[in-house]
């Protein structure tokens, strides 16, 4: 048997990844075989958590009947810390040149399956919601503003304002949420769209997942990553799927507060750690816009 290893991800102090790639000896008039699974190296104990959210999801009739995709989790390996998970073979959405002329089609069979992982019914532990998502922002509002004085006034009056409208918007009923979905925690595979990455996952606000969508939508428009006209239409689409498959309806005023929530707790702050004012301007102009539609 031969093993090769490829790192294919890493992120300080929390996780890598790697790709084994087997290749079995032939049996009989078979051929060599060939066989990966993707490995996910946790510091401390983090990885179980993940992994036990794993097998919940996995095992739901909605997952079993493909509603929605996802990697098979194999194992958690406590003495090394891997979560041992399928391999899928495919691209992350929104990565590969050739997906951004179809970023629409693409967002739309996102938000069918989005809807599909909201309604599978799996007992998760506490996940993110809005009193998560308020306390993230007001946090974090003074940072950005210190740091762009330029920006000072706007981040204030914008973040303050998210702040007090967010107290009004009041509990939603938890469902099994993502917690960090973006465009490329989706994967495009033969079998469709399959959700990755589920650190973060657990019974949270389901307008948290919509509105982390819909901004990253947003900040590829505002880069320049793809035109204004198709990332609007990828939001509509987005939305308009998820809206019709959904079992439990989502108030149509917490998606656009969630989305320019996130546009400045998550999107405009990450610029702080590289004092890198890069699309400030823009972020926030669309978290204006967002937050009044």
């Amino acid at each position: 048997t031969r093993v090769t290893a490829e790192q294919v991800r890493y992120v300080p102090r929390k996780r890598c990844g790697y790709v084994y790639r087997f290749t079995l000896p032939p049996q009989g008039s078979d051929g060599a075989a060939a066989h990966s699974v993707y490995g996910r190296l946790y510091s401390g104990t983090r990885g179980r958590p993940v992994y036990e959210v794993m097998r919940r999801l996995w095992e739901t009739p909605a997952r079993a009947g493909g509603a929605f995709g996802m990697p098979e989790p194999y194992a958690y390996h406590p003495e090394t810390g891997v979560l041992w998970q399928q391999f899928l073979a495919g691209e992350r959405v929104g990565k590969a040149a050739a997906h951004l002329s179809r970023l629409p089609e693409m967002c739309e069979e996102i938000g069918a399956r989005l809807a599909a992982f909201h309604g599978c019914g799996a007992e998760l532990p506490p996940g993110m919601g809005l009193d998560q998502q308020r306390e993230e922002l007001h946090s974090r509002i003074e940072v950005i503003a210190a740091t762009f004085p330029e920006h000072a006034g706007t981040v204030r009056d914008l973040g303050d304002r998210l702040v007090a409208r967010g107290a009004g918007l009041g509990d939603a009923p938890p469902v099994p949420a993502h917690g960090e979905l973006r465009v490329s925690h989706a994967f495009s595979t033969q079998g469709g769209i399959a959700f990755i990455d589920f650190d973060e996952a657990g019974m949270g606000d389901a307008a948290h997942d919509l509105g982390r969508v819909l901004s990253d939508l947003w900040v590829m428009e505002v880069a320049g990553t793809v035109r204004p006209a198709v990332a609007a239409a990828a939001r509509e689409k987005f939305q308009n799927a998820y809206d019709s498959e959904a079992s439990i309806p989502v108030s149509p005023e917490r998606v656009p507060w969630f989305t320019a929530s996130h546009l400045v707790a998550n999107e405009a702050h990450k610029m702080v750690k590289h004092r890198d004012r890069g699309h400030l301007a823009g972020l926030l102009a669309a978290a204006r816009s967002t937050s009044q539609a």
